[in-house]
């Protein structure tokens, strides 16, 4: 009898400890799972931080150059000379830099005099003087054959009235440099979506300037749209799954860009990718739970083996 009560307790000792085991691992792996999504939407949030920071660098740049007393000058001639000798030292990511007069008679740091008294951005910081400094929507730009963002602040006169205004319009490769400039995990990437759910800076050229509802239809994902387009109206960060084009589950995070006109930081990621740690952990505690059982199993064996020999 009480063979059998030592042999009873020793088989639910180790079911219990089988079911612990598989228990850590079960509630192990989610639970790295959990962290490396927490670890990455927070490296997502300081790169959208740092995206912030970079877009007020060229705010304050634009309003230093806007407040010169150059720009003073009653001579729009003096202005645009002066924008032809400094157009060279312009940062390597600024395609353009347009001077703005008062009826819309742009003078570029190039040599290129144009009208632009019908662009929008003209209308709102000149005419109405409703802003004085704007970020414009992505637009697509012949002369680049690019997607561009512009700046755009008032020049005023002594009067505080708006006598013009100085336009800068950022490249699409160096929007594109910023998008990819987190390291993200294989097979990773990152773009942009502006206030309106249209997408810009994408490593994949078909899906730029389409819209977050276009992107399911055109490139084949599934669920991306459900998702994207609500989030203009979603808390400032977060992360959401939806299918890729090849069939695969990817996980977007995305954090809005502060100093901007609502645009927000994606970055897509192979859910794969994500649950590596956990599954590397699965499998490591798995061989080494194993080789414990195995050794206790051996253990018990040979000392019932002992016991045996000794009784007899």
């Amino acid at each position: 009898m009480e063979k059998a009560a030592l042999k009873s307790s020793k088989l639910i000792v180790a079911a219990l400890a089988i079911a612990a085991i598989f228990a850590t691992l079960l509630f192990g792996k989610e639970y790295m799972n959990a962290e490396k999504r927490r670890e990455t939407q927070y490296i997502v949030e300081l790169y959208a931080n740092d995206l912030s920071n970079w877009t007020d660098m060229y705010l304050a740049f634009i309003r230093v150059l806007s407040a010169l007393p150059v720009m003073r000058e009653d001579d729009d001639n003096v202005i645009y000379e002066w924008l032809k000798h400094i157009n060279p030292f312009m940062p390597e990511a600024v395609d353009k830099i347009i001077y703005l007069n008062k009826s819309g008679k742009g003078f570029y740091g190039t040599g290129e005099i144009s009208d632009l008294f019908d662009r929008q951005y003209y209308k709102d910081v000149v005419l109405d003087q409703k802003i004085n400094t704007q970020i414009s929507d992505p637009f697509y730009t012949w002369s680049t054959q690019s997607i561009e963002i512009a700046f755009s602040n008032a020049v005023k006169d002594p009067k505080g009235e708006a006598k013009g205004m100085i336009y800068l319009a950022i490249k699409g490769d160096a929007l594109y440099e910023r998008a990819q400039g987190l390291a993200l995990a294989e097979g990773g990437y990152g773009f942009l979506i502006d206030r309106s759910g249209k997408i810009f800076a994408h490593p994949r050229q078909e899906a730029n300037m389409k819209s977050v509802k276009e992107l399911d239809l055109e490139l084949g994902t599934k669920g991306f749209s459900k998702y994207a387009e609500k989030l203009a109206d979603a808390p400032k960060s977060g992360n959401f799954e939806y299918t890729g084009s090849n069939g695969k589950r990817r996980v977007l995070f995305y954090a809005q860009i502060a100093k901007t006109p609502g645009f927000i930081y994606a970055a897509s990621i192979s859910k794969s990718e994500i649950e590596k740690e956990g599954n590397v952990f699965f499998i490591t505690f798995l061989i080494a739970a194993f080789i414990s059982i195995v050794s206790a199993f051996l253990v018990f064996y040979r000392r019932g083996r002992s016991a045996v020999k000794i009784g007899a």
